[in-house]
């Protein structure tokens, strides 16, 4: 079915609203007037004038699916969730209209606070629309309902600008994914994330790309300065398959590239429980002298639960690496346990999360770290987001000399465009 579509922010998630076009058909002549003006209100974005237009024609005798499903858009956009739900439910009693006002509707359900309802929806759409397309996008949004990351959730491109504030009690400088030891130094930061992503067209349902730029500018510390590009592309099939490449700069430490390759399967996907199992591969390669022994492979498997019930929904994961990265005696085998916490009560979306991290060497040294963290998100506006975010990072090891404490806390706003 074509439409206009028009870009929605729900949360931190960039998603898309369905709006029919016009009939082609003349409407009775008693709410046709009415009607037509809703519809070029709503297209202007003055949704409260669109919504008394849309009622006019309704009490004047209109009845049809194009009309619930024009009140189901305007009254999400106004944030009356369960008048955008009414109406979605009555448009989607016909059948042109039903797989969108379905999608929609689960949309709502995600705005709103509840990942299980909205679940529910986009998975029957997954499963059941007559459009690859709309199915691959309900696949996407069914992903993010489950409170993972998506790299492309729109049939559209969606982009975001992140600009954060913060401050580092125990400046860590990363390399790759793998981090250097860290100094006894502390410093303010300013923190600047791009991110763009969208589908390939629709000659293969699911396939998606994603570009992310990253920039952290110490204000004393330049040796900490990090710069980094990131370009992927990944399939929502039946399982999904991601791929990305990379370009990753950490002050004098010189270039370094980056392969990464992810599969993850679906081994229950119940209503309210979701368990997925996962493995994956990743390569740092030395672009320059400067970047010298940074260089080599790492493995990865294991698997994750979602389960939620309004509002909260509840992730735990687990993960074994094995690193061949550095000099052998920095190459750690790791096995790594994560909770996490989301809470979302319309606007505002809380997450915690906490992380448990064993590091096995082949010196015989053993560390332990626990990280701990609460971030927030608020919507300001149907593009913009308040974020703020404090974390601390605690590493014990048999050798005293890695032992550190890392706390950071930082502030922000996210738009979406």
């Amino acid at each position: 079915m074509s439409g206009a579509w028009v870009a929605a922010c729900i949360g931190s998630l960039a998603v898309g609203l369905w709006s029919l076009p016009l009939a082609a058909e003349a409407a009775p002549a008693p709410f046709e007037h009415s009607f037509e003006a809703g519809v070029a209100l709503t297209r202007a974005g003055r949704y409260d004038e669109a919504l008394i237009q849309f009622l006019a024609a309704e009490k004047a005798g209109d009845q049809s699916a194009r009309l619930y499903f024009n009140l189901g858009v305007v009254n999400y956009r106004l944030q009356r969730y369960e008048a955008a739900r009414a109406a979605f439910a009555l448009a989607a009693e016909d059948p042109e209209t039903a797989d969108l006002a379905r999608y929609n509707s689960g949309l709502v359900a995600l705005a709103d606070g509840d990942n299980e309802e909205a679940a529910r929806w986009f998975r029957r759409v997954s499963d059941q629309a007559g459009d690859a397309g709309l199915r691959a996008l309900a696949r996407r949004a069914l992903d993010r309902a489950a409170g993972e990351t998506s790299p492309a959730d729109t049939v559209a491109a969606q982009g975001s600008l992140s600009v954060l504030r913060g401050w580092d009690s125990n400046v860590v400088v990363p390399v790759g994914s793998i981090s250097d030891l860290p100094s006894s130094r502390r410093d303010q930061f300013t923190e600047a994330r791009l991110a763009w992503a969208g589908a390939l067209g629709d000659a293969v349902p699911g396939l998606g790309y994603r570009l992310t730029g990253l920039a952290i500018e110490y204000d004393d510390i330049q040796p900490g300065d990090i710069a980094a590009l990131e370009a992927g592309v990944d399939w929502r099939g039946p399982i999904l398959i991601d791929a990305g490449v990379g370009v990753l700069a950490v002050g004098d430490n010189g270039y370094q590239s980056s392969l990464d390759i992810r599969l993850q399967a679906p081994v229950i996907d119940a209503d309210g429980v979701r368990v997925n199992v996962d493995g994956g591969w990743s390569r740092l390669e030395p672009m320059d002298d400067r970047a010298n022994g940074l260089e080599g492979s790492r493995y990865s498997f294991g698997g994750s639960v979602d389960a939620g019930i309004r509002p909260l929904s509840v992730n735990f994961g687990y993960r074994h690496l094995i690193n061949d990265r550095f000099a052998a005696s920095l190459s750690p085998k790791q096995d790594r346990y994560s909770l996490r916490l989301r809470l979302a009560l319309g606007r505002w979306v809380v997450r915690a999360w906490g992380r448990y991290i064993e590091s096995d060497y082949p010196t015989q040294r053993q560390d332990e770290a626990r990280d701990i963290g609460i971030d927030t998100a608020f919507r300001l506006h149907s593009r913009w987001e308040l974020l703020v975010e404090a974390n601390r990072l605690q590493n014990r090891s048999s050798d005293s000399r890695f032992n550190y404490t890392t706390e950071r806390l930082y502030s922000g706003l996210r738009f979406y465009f």
